[in-house]
C-alpha cells in the first residue's frame, strides 16, 4: 500500500515529501516484520545444513579409515601367505615320517655325490613330539674326502631345496699315518636337521 492510498483511506492529504517519508516507513516496517520471521528460519536451515555437512564429512572419514584398515589387513594376509609359501617350500614333503626321512636321506646322499665324498652309514631319525605343527627330522652320518669336497658338501646341505641346519660337525684325519705324498683324506662326522609338517590335513586343501 502506497502513502497516497494510505492517506486516502484515512481521509488525510499528504504533501509529496510526506508521502515519500510515509512510504519509506511502511517499507521499513514490512522489511522488519519479514526479517523477524524469516531470519530465524534461515538460520535454523543453515545450522541444519552445517550439521548435515559435518555428519557427511565424518562418515566419509570413517569410511576411508575402514577402507584403509581393510587394505592393511589384506596386505598383512597376503604377506603372511607369501611367507607361508616360502616356509612350506623349505619343509620336507612326505605322507609320513618314514617318507620325510627318505627324502632327507636322498638329499644328503645327492650332496655327498656332487661333492665327491664317500658317504658312509647314515642314521635317519625324527622326533615324536611336534611344535607348532612341525616335526624335526635328522640325519647323522659319516663321510670321507678332501677339504674342498667337504666344503662343497656342507654348502649343498645348507642351501639345498629343503633347508637343513648343521647341528654338529667333526673333522679328523682318516689316516694319520699316511705319507706326505698322498692326498690328505679327511673323515667327517655330521648331524643335520630339517623340518616336516606334522599334520596331514594340508594334503586335502
Amino acid at each position: 500500500m502506497t502513502a497516497g492510498r494510505l492517506g486516502a483511506t484515512l481521509g488525510l492529504r499528504f504533501a509529496p515529501r510526506d508521502r515519500r517519508a510515509l512510504g519509506l516507513g511502511v517499507l521499513v516496517i514490512a522489511a522488519t516484520l519479514l526479517l523477524s520471521r524469516g531470519l530465524p528460519a534461515w538460520r535454523a536451515w543453515r545450522a541444519s545444513q552445517e550439521r548435515s555437512a559435518r555428519a557427511a564429512t565424518a562418515a566419509v572419514v570413517r569410511d576411508e579409515a575402514l577402507l584403509g584398515q581393510r587394505r592393511a589387513l589384506a596386505d598383512t594376509l597376503a604377506a603372511r601367505e607369501a611367507r607361508w609359501r616360502v616356509l612350506t617350500a623349505m619343509l620336507f614333503p612326505g605322507e609320513s615320517r618314514a617318507a620325510a626321512n627318505a627324502a632327507l636321506g636322498s638329499q644328503v646322499s645327492r650332496a655327498a655325490t656332487d661333492a665327491g665324498l664317500t658317504l658312509g652309514a647314515v642314521a635317519l631319525t625324527s622326533d615324536s613330539a611336534t611344535a607348532l605343527g612341525l616335526r624335526r627330522i635328522r640325519a647323522q652320518g659319516e663321510a670321507t674326502g678332501d677339504i674342498q669336497g667337504i666344503a662343497r658338501f656342507l654348502t649343498a646341505l645348507e642351501l639345498g631345496p629343503h633347508r637343513l641346519a648343521l647341528v654338529s660337525l667333526r673333522i679328523t684325519q682318516s689316516d694319520p699315518a699316511a705319507t706326505d705324498d698322498r692326498m690328505e683324506a679327511l673323515a667327517l662326522a655330521f648331524t643335520v636337521e630339517g623340518l616336516m609338517r606334522a599334520d596331514t590335513s594340508w594334503r586335502t586343501r
